[in-house]
């Protein structure tokens, strides 16, 4: 039998009031979710029970049904964020296409990559091996020549340097803060070096009881840096300079028959 047009109307509204309840009763099992429960409180049940007709054991049921579906929404995120993660995967996607293919091409180059790297490295290690043997081979005066450069160059500007150093160590080394445990041992040294800058303080009977600093101590530390800034410095880097040139020098010598 046909449904008269009061029928459909009537259908219709029963389908709106159903759908308007189930989005009550969804919603309230949203909020008992949200809230980190898993059941519902009695009010909650009655409710339940006069909305949907929902006994405690169908509410159980919904809520963890509603537990998995917020689970899996946050996961799934809004239309927005699908979208977005499927134009980053395909954008991955086709960057991992273009960069496989870059490189299968390098691969594809690397033995001649590898055999071109191996023959220059040989080609250098064949030419550093020729050269120390056209040292050897230079003529005997030359080598001798070469010899004598670098002999004066170690007894000349490099003692020079190492003397200058040593000089410069000491200095340093005696304006060190005095300890307690070694510091007659320390103030010896510092009288030892420089007699004005310490004085003995005698005791009763006649013996040294201990040593002290004079006033001119801070005026002869001030003194010593500057004999280091202004000319220890200067003459190491001289000598250095100096012993490096000469260093060349006799190097170049020995390279008679390869210094082209």
């Amino acid at each position: 039998m046909a449904r008269t047009k009061s029928q459909f109307a009537m259908l219709s509204d029963i389908q709106d009031q159903f759908q308007t309840t189930f989005e009550e009763a969804d919603a309230l099992l949203r909020a008992i979710i949200a809230e980190g429960r898993d059941r519902a409180t009695v009010a909650e049940l009655d409710h339940f029970q006069k909305l949907v007709s929902w006994d405690e054991k169908e509410v159980k049921v919904q809520l963890s049904r509603m537990q998995t579906v917020v689970y899996f929404e946050a996961i799934a995120g809004s239309k927005a964020d699908r979208e977005a993660t499927q134009a980053e995967a395909e954008a991955a996607t086709d960057v991992l296409k273009s960069e496989t293919a870059r490189v299968a091409e390098l691969q594809a180059k690397l033995p001649g990559y590898d055999r071109a790297a191996r023959l220059a490295q040989q080609r250098v290690e064949q030419q550093s091996h020729a050269l120390e043997q056209l040292k050897k081979h230079c003529p005997q005066h030359i080598r001798e020549r070469a010899d004598r450069m670098q002999s004066d160059a170690h007894k000349g500007p490099y003692a020079r340097m190492n003397e200058l150093q040593s000089r410069k160590d000491e200095l340093l080394n005696l304006q060190q803060p005095v300890g307690v445990l070694n510091r007659d041992y320390q103030m010896r040294r510092i009288q030892d070096f420089c007699p004005e800058a310490v004085t003995d303080v005698i005791g009763w009977d006649g013996s040294v009881s201990h040593r002290e600093f004079t006033p001119e101590w801070e005026v002869i530390k001030q003194r010593w840096n500057q004999a280091i800034e202004l000319e220890i410095n200067p003459a190491i880097e001289a000598a250095r300079a100096e012993y490096e040139a000469a260093e060349l020098a006799a190097d170049a010598a020995r390279n008679y028959y390869a210094l082209g």
